[in-house]
């Protein structure tokens, strides 16, 4: 096709090249890497040599996010019994696929494989990652929550811990702690509304003006009005500020009779 085409090639090439590194001599788990292996399109590939003397090729990104840390001995040897502790988890019970139930310290149920636990790559159901095991928020308030108890068996799964709480409206909801920590989480939801809600009170909308706040039906926030001919109705705050009510109905109903 051309020099140019085969100058373009060749220089992306050596900037594949340059920007792949360099793993010979590094040590993953129990692997050694020997030297580069032909790639298949998936990143760099390495021939790298088990301590039980096996050798095998993967991918450079396996190596370094921890993947693949022996040939595979490992896991084959090793026998994985119920109560079996591996770092924080306690095995429960075998499964199919070569999965084991596990519980961990904190009281959270997991699925690990065998690879993981043997190798040594899952040490926990994810509170040891995030911190959260060591912390126990129970009474503490949150905005309009507070705290009852931690939930064992969620059903909702979440790396962090998840914790019942009572809002102070009197509804009970299962909050996982970053969101209670970090403010994300205030309440039910309840609060979330009185928040949106704009205070009406003394504000005119045709004929009608606000005199007082009515018990709210779910659909947001209701509001009593007073129409310029002396009656009274409870208007929804979005109908007032769209200009879906402007009257108690005697504008609509006086109109009616002048037409007729």
């Amino acid at each position: 096709m051309g020099d140019w085409y085969e100058h373009w090639c060749e220089s992306a090439r050596k900037r594949s090249q340059a920007l792949v590194k360099n793993e010979v001599g590094h040590r993953y788990g129990k692997l050694t890497v020997l030297a580069p292996a032909l790639s298949t399109g998936h990143g760099a590939r390495w021939v790298c040599k088990c301590d039980c003397g096996s050798t095998i090729t993967t991918e450079g990104w396996k190596l370094r996010r921890g993947t693949i840390a022996s040939c595979g001995c490992t896991w084959k040897r090793a026998d994985v019994k119920p109560g079996q502790r591996f770092g924080r988890l306690t095995v429960l019970r075998e499964l199919s696929n070569r999965r084991f139930e596990c519980k961990c310290d904190c009281g959270r149920v997991t699925t690990v494989s065998k690879t993981n636990l043997t190798n040594g790559l899952v040490h926990s159901c994810g509170c040891l990652r995030n911190g959260t095991h060591t912390k126990d928020i129970t009474g503490q308030r949150f905005g309009r929550l507070t705290v009852l108890r931690q939930v064992e068996n969620p059903i909702a799964y979440s790396p962090y811990a998840q914790w019942l709480c009572r809002c102070d409206c009197g509804k009970e909801i299962v909050a996982v702690s970053g969101n209670l920590v970090d403010g994300r989480t205030r309440s039910c939801g309840c609060l979330r509304g009185v928040l949106q809600s704009k205070d009406e009170m003394g504000n005119r909308y045709g004929m009608l003006t606000v005199i007082g706040s009515a018990p709210s039906e779910g659909k947001g926030s209701r509001w009593v009005c007073e129409c310029d001919c002396g009656n009274t109705v409870t208007v929804l705050g979005s109908n007032l500020r769209k200009g879906h009510h402007k009257s108690c109905g005697c504008a609509r109903r006086k109109r009616k009779t002048t037409d007729g």
